[in-house]
């Protein structure tokens, strides 16, 4: 029998099912990650931004710096919900409902890789400086 408190995150990922990734704002970020023959993100082609948003399976900006201590909001600008993780200097998950909105916590200095769970293209590195 499965523990009632596995139900919620259960449901959530359940939700996250229906994820894809993100989508950019004006102006879009160029496309990067290396292997598509993109611009790799490094702190110096990173954007100084402390909002991505997110739809139709890309993230923009994807790649940016913000200071210590800000945290980053994501902003959905679709119908589907997106489960995020982190690795790096910061370890969190957030939620993010249908045209909804969550905050990142407070990044401490280093790089944070964020993640849509069911889709790795959509990811936004952080350097917090």
């Amino acid at each position: 029998m499965s523990d009632p408190r596995d139900r919620p995150r259960a449901a959530l990922l359940g939700l996250a099912l229906l994820a894809c990734a993100c989508q950019p704002l004006n102006p879009p970020q160029p496309m990067g990650g290396g292997g598509d023959g993109g611009t790799p993100c490094t702190p110096a082609s990173a954007v100084s931004a402390d909002t991505v948003a997110v739809t139709g399976g890309v993230c923009n900006p994807w790649c940016v710096t913000v200071r210590a201590g800000t945290p980053v909001q994501f902003l959905n600008q679709d119908s589907a919900t997106y489960l995020f993780d982190s690795t790096g200097a910061a370890v969190f998950e957030i939620l993010l409902p249908p045209l909804g909105g969550a905050f990142t916590p407070a990044l401490p200095a280093g790089t944070t890789v964020v993640t849509e769970v069911h889709s790795s293209a959509a990811t936004v590195t952080v350097f917090a400086q």
